[in-house]
């Protein structure tokens, strides 16, 4: 054991007279890199269905209301459109599959007055704007089937299909 220490001391003593009183220990090198990440503008939307229920020809309005649920990155600026579904701004119109020709007028509003059609923002509709906050932002869609309606709409049930655009 003596011997090895003996060789190790005698190994640096020579190593330092080698090199002229240098450090005889290993060297190193070093340097930086930057890290980096480009967080671009993403959106996701999400919609409760919309349900009017039971609905009579010779009653009144029937009210209904769905969520539609915009998550956006932080600090980006969206606009949700809706689409006319199967009629126009001025009459969404739900149909049944027994009886296509008599179709259910309803329509879609940005808010409980019934004032503003929720569209593509053509015409007299608007869209609904917000910037996002990375955290879901739910928006309520408020529908309405002004009654009475034709008498001739057969009892059964009436479909449509609305798509909702999220532009950012």
């Amino acid at each position: 054991m003596k011997t090895k220490i003996y060789i190790l001391s005698l190994g640096l003593v020579l190593c330092n007279l080698l090199v002229a009183q240098q450090d005889c220990s290993a060297s190193t090198a070093t340097t930086t890199f930057n890290v980096t990440a480009n967080v671009t503008a993403a959106c996701s939307v999400v919609a409760t269905p919309l349900t009017f229920g039971a609905f009579s020809p010779f009653g009144p309005d029937v009210m209904a209301s769905n969520s539609i649920t915009v998550t956006c990155s932080n600090g980006t600026a969206w606009s949700a459109g809706l689409s006319t579904g199967s009629g126009t701004f001025v009459n969404r119109q739900m149909t049944s599959a027994t009886a296509p020709g008599t179709p259910l007028n309803y329509n879609i509003y940005t808010a409980n007055t019934y004032a503003t059609v929720w569209g593509d923002g053509t015409g007299a509709t608007q869209t609904i704007n917000d910037t996002g906050t990375g955290l879901a932002q739910v928006k309520t869609a408020y529908g309405r089937i002004i009654g009475p309606q034709a008498t001739t709409h057969p009892a059964n049930d009436y479909t449509d299909t609305i798509t909702v655009t999220v532009t950012f």
